[in-house]
């Protein structure tokens, strides 16, 4: 689990610091930072898997507007049973993102260095922190994502699979298309890709499906399945279809891009906990509740709370009084930009002593905030 992170240099963000719980409600006027925090998480994530330049991934662009330095700097704290994982990241910017550049970047575990770049040098830790190899990288992008798993590296694994692992979705239904040519093992933020990404998940957790269903068949009158269905001469495309109960006693095919927005985003919802119940890991989800009509978004969130357990994490934006008063006994952060500055964070901002529900708190303006 993330414990603390730390942004400095990055939009609004300057020497912040936050701590995270298991379930986190990021609240706050639009604007306030919010999105851009998980951006951060999602970049450091990237950064840590894709091989991308670390330019692409943190851009010159991103650098805050009022301060003139040119280097950022981003720490995570990460908890993994016993252990307690400390990853920095130091990026330089010299002009456009091209030259942008790693200065440092190091994993801790327990305070004993596991893997550390600087000075334009990979140097190579065991689990005890003893140094291995060590030799030149270049700094446009990060060592880690080459790094294969070995006996005298699974710690330093550990930590790359869990960051890795986090998966950030700002739902925009409209843009899922129904055709799919190939299998996607990674659901895109936007949900765009959903047709592929399923077709992954019904060929690795076919057994998962009828669950699936079931959920959604709570949430979707007369749902039925989805199915991947050969798309004419298209070869290896397959159109992905949901199937109804017809009131006549028989089943009828629609294309999923022929679903309203709201039934779109409940199937990618659901489906969604399929991969957090076999996985647990940290779900950054922005706004899920848009498009889903209000008497939708509470059976799901007693879905999504049973699939993260004990292991998985949760940060949640949200303006839906629903979510808010679900969520508001859970670690709640408010996010603030006082006049335009930079953007501060404070935590447990609902009274509890007025008998007012969270939702109705912030509708009448009485959060406890400064």
């Amino acid at each position: 689990m993330i414990e603390r992170v730390y942004i400095d240099n990055f939009r609004s963000f300057s020497s912040f610091e936050v701590r995270l719980g298991r379930v986190n409600l990021l609240l706050g006027l639009n604007g306030s930072g919010k999105s851009s925090f998980m951006d951060v998480i999602a970049g450091i994530a990237e950064n840590l898997g894709s091989g991308a330049e670390v330019g692409q991934i943190f851009s010159a662009a991103d650098l805050t507007r009022w301060d003139s330095r040119i280097e950022q700097r981003f720490e995570l704290d990460v908890r993994l049973d016993d252990a307690l994982f400390e990853y920095s990241l130091r990026v330089r910017h010299d002009g456009d993102d091209k030259r942008a550049a790693l200065v440092e970047e190091i994993v801790e575990r327990n305070g004993q260095v596991l893997f550390a770049y600087r000075d334009g040098q990979v140097h190579l830790h065991g689990n005890d922190g003893t140094e291995g190899a060590h030799f030149p990288f270049r700094s446009a992008r990060s060592f880690l994502p080459e790094v294969e798993a070995r006996r005298e590296n699974t710690e330093l694994f550990r930590f790359l699979e869990h960051v890795r692992g986090i998966r950030e979705l700002k739902l925009i239904p409209t843009l899922i298309d129904s055709v799919t040519a190939d299998e996607d093992p990674l659901l895109r933020s936007t949900g765009e890709n959903f047709a592929s990404w399923y077709r992954h998940l019904a060929q690795e957790r076919s057994g998962e499906l009828h669950e699936l269903f079931e959920g959604i068949r709570r949430a979707i009158p007369d749902f039925r399945s989805l199915a991947l269905v050969g798309a004419g001469k298209q070869g290896r495309s397959r159109d992905l279809v949901v199937r109804f109960d017809s009131a006549a006693g028989g089943q009828y095919e629609l294309e999923f891009q022929a679903l309203s927005d709201g039934q779109r985003a409940l199937v990618v919802l659901y489906t969604l906990l399929v991969e957090q119940r076999s996985a647990p890991r940290m779900l950054m989800l922005d706004e899920p509740e848009n498009f889903v009509g209000l008497t939708e978004i509470r059976p799901w969130l007693t879905a999504l709370d049973d699939a993260l357990g004990n292991e998985g994490q949760l940060l949640m934006i949200s303006h839906h009084p629903e979510v808010i008063d679900a969520l508001a006994a859970e670690r709640t952060l408010w996010f603030e930009r006082a006049n335009g500055g930079p953007v501060r964070v404070r935590s447990d901002v609902f009274s509890r002593d007025d008998g007012l529900r969270a939702s109705e708190q912030l509708l009448r303006g009485l959060i406890d905030v400064e």
